[in-house]
């Protein structure tokens, strides 16, 4: 794959953004400081606090400090946790390989610099994983990982 840093050209899978994003300055700053210190964070909170959304957001600002660019793994119809090195190679693009699925991702991760969202991660047969050296991953879920921010529900003002 090429690296999109000498290029110009976007590298990575993001969903786009179809809704206008409520503003979460403060929230954006946090979890970019917490991804400067710890290769994985995990966003956590209650179903419709905006994890997906504030991590894709996140994200996209951080298209330009990974020239190996950001990459969306929607986890949410894995049903077997054993799996989660096939979906994030089929995502980056990686086929074909031999070796079995964690040293092959581990080798093709370990020459990149590249940002993995991983979606979903909420399942409970995802078992607790840290990515490989070099790798950052920002998981919009609950799993175990090396730091873990809450995502505090917005609240609405009322128009009365």
């Amino acid at each position: 794959m090429a690296r999109g840093g000498a290029t110009g050209q976007r590298i990575g899978r993001l969903a786009a953004e179809v809704t206008s994003f409520v503003d979460r300055r403060r929230e954006i700053a946090e979890v970019k400081r917490l991804l400067a210190t710890a290769r994985l964070v995990t966003l956590t909170g209650v179903g419709g606090t905006g994890k997906t959304r504030l991590a894709l957001r996140l994200a996209g600002e951080l298209r330009r400090a990974f020239p190996d660019g950001v990459w969306q793994v929607d986890l949410a119809g894995l049903r077997d946790g054993s799996l989660l090195e096939y979906a994030v190679a089929e995502v980056l693009g990686i086929r074909g390989a031999s070796d079995p699925p964690a040293r092959m991702l581990g080798g093709y991760l370990a020459e990149r610099d590249l940002l993995l969202v991983l979606d979903n991660c909420e399942h409970p047969t995802m078992p607790g994983r840290s990515p490989p050296p070099g790798t950052r991953s920002l998981s919009p879920g609950s799993s175990t990982t090396r730091s873990c921010w809450p995502v505090p529900p917005r609240t609405l003002a009322c128009a009365c």
